[in-house]
């Protein structure tokens, strides 16, 4: 199977402040994101928020975290995340004397190097609980494999060594290389392309040294466009992402379900189904929300959004079925056939939430026919 590169969007940094960083900071977080310093209490994670020497970073569930340093050096955080920041040290007159220390103790991460990095490679060192990372390139992804005990590593651009008890070995860019365990020889492998997809989701600053966002404030949060060009440059070296892989990894990472599912659409048209019921089934509780733009976004696809939702979140069948009428009011039959089709048990439900949504209809929606709906490509919809 073909490895996945990492290709997002560089999204540029842009701020009025001048003061510099003391090192690094939290550049732009989403979800269950805390904090905690030297073995202290965990706290939330804040807007620019400073990250010292002996801090440790946690995502949760549909979580993410982008932190940025001094000299330029990008870290990503997927959710259910544990990271550690060792020592820092950047002396801007004296790259040289520079170096980083990170560790990566659950999940998985994306780095990209900053001066530091890329002028004195022997001064960057990620550590894990299989092999120690030395960079000789810009760009990387680690994935540690809970289920396995395995650490995965893939190359973006330049090259990475991968140091354990016994052995080491350089990857380079393009190649993927696994460490079974603290004694084990690293060996160049292959995975699927969805590995490393959360951290390949997020968008990120550019690498160039920057100043620190006024406190309080943050970078606004990811466009529908903006998703657009990501899922473009993914799938054009990637065909074997689909778009429901793609929407379920941005949302997996805290980018807002009903956002995800305009930009994933705009993309690819054809796959609004699909889309809809990844992100449905991946934030159940913005059903609602999910089908109000995905039919927004598919207009000629109303009546098998319906369905897809419902059949992912059949408890939120009437507020699916509002959000789509509200929609797409000129298709109001074939939505509400396809709901009670999917939710025969809420017919009586349904048909009034359709009255309710659409008062100026001249009585109540007709009850479902017994043979499957068709969309407006009479394409069969399976009600299953």
């Amino acid at each position: 199977m073909n490895m996945l590169k990492l290709s997002v969007l560089m999204i540029l940094l842009s701020t009025t402040s001048s003061a510099w960083a003391r090192g690094g900071y939290i550049y732009e977080y989403a979800g269950d994101v805390k904090v905690a310093v030297a073995g202290s209490v965990p706290q939330p994670a804040t807007n620019s928020m400073p990250l010292d020497d002996n801090t440790i970073v946690t995502t949760g569930n549909r979580s993410r975290a982008v932190l940025k340093f001094e000299d330029g050096q990008l870290i990503v955080l997927r959710s259910n995340t544990s990271f550690r920041i060792n020592k820092y040290y950047y002396n801007a007159e004296r790259i040289e004397n520079s170096n980083i220390f990170f560790s990566l103790l659950k999940g998985g991460l994306r780095a990209v190097t900053g001066l530091i990095g890329e002028r004195n490679k022997q001064a960057f060192k990620l550590s894990t609980p299989n092999a120690t990372i030395g960079i000789r390139g810009t760009d990387f992804m680690v994935e540690l494999q809970a289920a396995i005990e395995a650490m995965l590593g893939q190359v973006t651009q330049g090259s990475v060594i991968m140091q354990t008890e016994n052995s080491a070995r350089q990857f380079n860019a393009g190649q993927t290389g696994l460490v079974a365990s603290p004694s084990a020889t690293p060996v160049l492998t292959s995975v699927s392309q969805t590995v490393f997809l959360q951290t390949q989701s997020t968008p990120i600053p550019s690498n160039n040294p920057a100043p620190t966002p006024v406190a309080g404030t943050a970078p606004p949060p990811p466009t529908a466009q903006a998703l657009t060009a990501i899922a473009q440059a993914i799938s054009a070296k990637f065909p074997g992402v689909t778009p429901a892989d793609l929407a379920l990894a941005m949302i997996q990472v805290g980018i807002q379900p009903s956002v995800v599912t305009v930009g994933i659409i705009s993309f690819a048209p054809q796959a609004a189904v699909s889309v809809t019921a990844a992100a449905v089934n991946a934030a159940p509780d913005q059903a609602a929300e999910i089908t109000t733009a995905a039919v927004t976004t598919a207009h000629d696809q109303a009546a098998a959004i319906t369905t897809a939702a419902i059949t992912a979140a059949p408890d939120q069948a009437v507020a699916i079925t509002t959000a789509a009428v509200i929609a797409a009011p000129d298709q109001v039959d074939a939505i509400t056939n396809a709901a009670v089709t999917a939710a025969p048990g809420q017919t009586a439900e349904i048909l009034n939430a359709v009255q309710q949504a659409l008062p100026s209809r001249s009585g109540p929606a007709a009850p479902a026919p017994e043979t499957p709906p068709t969309s407006n490509n009479n394409v069969p919809v399976s009600s299953s």
